[in-house]
């Protein structure tokens, strides 16, 4: 139920912003609204002042919205005054007709940018920019990210969160370009309270060889990007355990585990359940001493092998900026992730990025519920990249959709006439049959990635 409301309220917020884009240039323009309905279908309700020619509806289907605009269809009714027909969309300059039609994903632009504004100036906590050590057949291992690693910079730009490392990468990742990182091996004696680190260290990450099948869904992990929420710095040992029977204690940090040096917590967790009822040599740092322990991790009831700690998580970081600078901040982010969709939508066409980054209705769905549960920030964040991404889809030069719209005007200026009748309706049919296809595939995405899983467990 979360995520049909979650869904429902996303596309409800986001097309009907679209749409009050092309309403309030069609008014600014001249044109007259005859509609703007909330939602599509039959229409529930409606209400339309005596002194206005636009009515506004509600209606069944509470799935986006659309605006009515007087057009040259209406020329035969006897209820609109010449001077009204005058204005119709039809009859209106290239310039008005093209500002009118691009208002649309300039809105979902603007929505998106308000919303990161807003998120700057609140502030939100995110991850920190701490990365595992990579498994070691993965490009970021063998780049150097052999150990947990708090990154401080991407080409020069300074990184805040775990998120903004995560953009620079699957940028680069889609450009295939080389990266320059800076840095600081999290070594076993930090503070993790201030999160002092070594002296920084530079890596080059050289994304140019990557295969199109290696660009697809969470490509970034599959490379070796991970985050790391803990490092293996032992916060508290359960009595009776196999832990507090060896003698480990709070503050313990481990550095070797098994085979494995310098081990993160995913590691020691991985050894551990690899382990179950066999000795294992654990040596840890305690003070100025390095001290070795046998323990046998045991088997719980769930069937987990677990020798009793806990370990202490990395402290999350405050993103938080005032009002003036969050809004260079916020146009920034909605720039950036305008130019990485278009980067991927063109790795897409050229076959250089793999067909299943296309998600569908199920996909954005499954991830409004998800980020619903999470909170209001988190939603919000989703809100504003599915914003930028109906602005981005919008102005493909697709019949149909705006920027279908948009082609037909820049024939017309080149021209000087008016597509033809026959040119219009060819346009419409491939913009359908192109649409379709686009919806097919990505529904088959939808359903391999979220339904299929599910029926086999």
């Amino acid at each position: 139920m979360l995520t049909l409301l979650a869904f429902i309220l996303t596309i409800g917020i986001l097309v009907v912003w679209h749409e009050l884009g092309h309403y309030w240039l069609a008014r600014l323009c001249g044109v007259p609204v005859l509609r703007f309905s909330f939602g599509f279908g039959p229409v529930l309700f409606r209400w339309k002042a005596k002194s206005s020619t636009t009515e506004w509806a509600f209606s069944a289907i509470p799935l986006g919205g659309y605006v009515a605009m007087l057009d040259q269809s209406q020329e035969a009714d006897a209820s609109f005054t010449p001077e009204q027909l005058a204005g119709s969309l039809e009859k209106q300059p290239l310039i008005k007709r093209v500002l009118i039609v691009i208002a649309g994903p300039v809105a979902n632009f603007l929505l998106a940018a308000l919303v990161y504004w807003f998120l700057a100036v609140l502030g939100t906590q995110e991850p920190a920019p701490v990365f595992e050590a990579a498994p070691s057949d993965t490009l970021f291992y063998k780049a150097g990210f052999t150990e947990p690693m708090r990154i401080s910079s991407i080409d020069g730009v300074r990184v805040h969160s775990f998120s903004d490392a995560s953009l620079h990468f699957t940028q680069a990742a889609i450009e295939r370009s080389r990266v320059e990182v800076v840095g600081h091996p999290l070594t076993v004696l930090n503070d993790l309270s201030n999160t002092r680190a070594e002296a920084g260290r530079v890596i080059v990450i050289d994304f140019s060889q990557l295969r199109s099948d290696q660009v697809q869904g969470a490509f970034l992990q599959d490379l070796g990007a991970r985050l790391a929420t803990a490092l293996p710095r032992i916060e508290s040992v359960i009595n009776g355990s196999v832990a507090a029977g060896a003698g480990l204690l709070p503050g313990d940090v481990i550095i070797s585990i098994g085979s494995v040096s310098r081990p993160s917590v995913e590691a020691v967790v991985s050894t551990v359940q690899k382990s179950a009822n066999r000795p294992l040599q654990l040596t840890v740092v305690r003070g100025n001493n390095v001290l070795s322990f046998n323990v046998t991790p045991t088997v719980d009831q769930d069937g987990l092998a677990k020798i009793g700690v806990k370990f202490f998580p990395i402290p999350p970081v405050v993103v938080q900026y005032p009002p003036l600078p969050a809004f260079w901040v916020a146009m920034e982010k909605t720039w950036e992730i305008s130019v990485l969709t278009l980067k991927m939508l063109g790795q897409i066409i050229t076959g250089r990025a793999s067909l299943s980054n296309l998600s569908g209705p199920l996909t954005i769905a499954d991830a409004a519920g998800k980020t619903a549960a999470m909170g209001i920030i988190s939603f919000l964040s989703f809100l504003a990249l599915v914003s930028v991404g109906l602005g981005i889809l919008n102005l493909l030069p697709i019949p149909l959709l705006d920027g279908g719209h948009l082609l037909y005007y820049g024939v017309e200026a080149v021209t000087g006439r008016v597509p033809s009748e026959r040119l219009l309706t060819i346009g419409q049919l491939s913009g359908a049959l192109i649409l379709g296809m686009l919806m097919t595939i990505a529904l088959t995405n939808d359903v391999l990635r979220l339904v299929i899983p599910q029926f086999s467990r």
